[in-house]
């Protein structure tokens, strides 16, 4: 067997190198898609219920620029953030005067999304430890 350039060599390492790093970068969006999840869920159990359009318009998103990657959880209805913020209201029962609709989430509270991180937390960790794992 014929012995390799430096040249060759130099790419064999320049090639595995790239694989290497797209190796982590698969694991760290399957970490964030996994974090993100167990929060979504978390944040659903205290997420208000009217209609269900808010649970439903539940989103995540996984950006990466450069070589960063973030998770990015919210609702696309226009209210989510105004409710989230706002403090003070309690979830209304079925047939409550000027209820619109039948659905009723009585764990609801300001600040859902943030609940949900929040109750998370011990998850994440978990997550991280385990998805990461050589």
């Amino acid at each position: 067997m014929a012995k390799k350039s430096v040249t060759q060599q130099i790419k064999s390492v320049q090639q595995r190198y790239k694989q290497a790093v797209e190796k982590v970068n698969e694991k760290q969006e399957r970490v964030l898609t996994a974090i993100a999840i167990v929060i979504q869920g978390n944040a659903q159990f205290y997420t208000p219920q009217d209609t269900n359009a808010l649970i439903n318009s539940q989103y995540r998103q996984i950006i990466k620029k450069d070589s960063r990657y973030t998770a990015r959880i919210g609702y696309t209805q226009n209210y989510a953030a105004a409710l989230h913020a706002r403090t003070g209201w309690k979830p209304k029962p079925p047939n409550t005067k000027g209820k619109r609709g039948g659905g009723y989430n009585p764990n609801a509270k300001p600040m859902f999304l943030k609940r949900g991180v929040d109750d998370s937390r011990d998850e994440i960790k978990m997550i991280i430890k385990e998805l990461n794992k050589i």
